[in-house]
């Protein structure tokens, strides 16, 4: 299962590479946080990450998230960047909401 979800994030990424500078207007559905959008309607969403500095915003964030039906995420992030997570708002969830951290890539 590892090496699917491996395949798809790298497929993912190669596809929005390539996308970058071929679209004058995209139209994407809003997805279900700000700075979001449905790549597959209701199925599959990508956008900007979903914590923040003010743990009242980041739990907005996740409840939004929950509400649009979302169950797992990606975190794309970095070490060196200077987010706070939000791991410790999805554990007070339960198991209604998983995360992984961005896959290594094998070279």
């Amino acid at each position: 299962m590892r090496e699917k979800i491996e395949s798809f994030a790298d497929q993912l990424c190669a596809r929005s590479i390539a996308a970058v500078g071929t679209m004058s207007q995209p139209r994407k559905a809003a997805g279900p946080i700000a700075d979001s959008y449905w790549v597959r309607p209701n199925h599959l969403a990508a956008g900007e990450y979903p914590g923040s500095p003010d743990e009242s915003k980041a739990g907005e964030k996740v409840q939004r998230l929950l509400r649009a039906g979302v169950t797992f995420l990606l975190d794309w992030t970095e070490e060196r960047e200077p987010l706070i997570s939000y791991e410790p708002l999805l554990q007070s969830e339960g198991t209604r909401l998983r995360s992984s951290e961005r896959p290594s890539r094998r070279r």
